[in-house]
């Protein structure tokens, strides 16, 4: 395994830590879920069948993204296809996360705080996994993408 690879691995693990953590958000119940929503400032959280529904199963969404980072951190150049789909799609998600939080008129920091580091997350995803794709050309004697031979 190569530098790039292991470097890639290791951000995709570490970078899988914090939405493994919304797993157990899951299952908080919705009193403390109230009240966490009232410690960010955001108000009483609305009692709705539907809130509690996507506020549990969003959570459940990012910890399965979680997973998948674990899974393809464990052979980065098997996966690497993969690695760049998410990668790719999401620093979309990012982008389309600030707009959806605006919208949804969420305050400054939420956004930047959820849609930043999406976008830092796929930014991060993207550059190591350039990198492993130069080193996997070079290793293979391919000229590395942007050079002149």
């Amino acid at each position: 395994m190569s530098s790039a690879e292991r470097w890639l691995s290791l951000a995709l693990r570490i970078l899988a830590v914090p939405v493994l953590l919304a797993i157990p958000c899951a299952l908080l119940p919705m009193d403390r879920m109230d009240a966490i929503h009232q410690g960010l400032g955001l108000g009483p959280l609305p009692a709705a069948p539907i809130l509690e529904y996507l506020a549990r199963s969003s959570s459940l969404l990012y910890g399965f993204h979680g997973f998948i980072l674990l899974l393809v951190a464990s052979d980065v150049r098997r996966y690497l296809p993969v690695i760049w789909l998410l990668g790719g799609a999401g620093f979309a998600f990012g982008l389309a996360m600030l707009v959806i939080d605006h919208v949804a008129g969420l305050p400054v920091y939420w956004r930047w705080l959820e849609g930043g580091f999406i976008l830092g997350e796929s930014g991060i995803i993207l550059v190591l996994t350039w990198r492993v794709d130069q080193a996997i050309r070079r290793s293979a004697g391919v000229p590395a993408q942007g050079s002149n031979s």
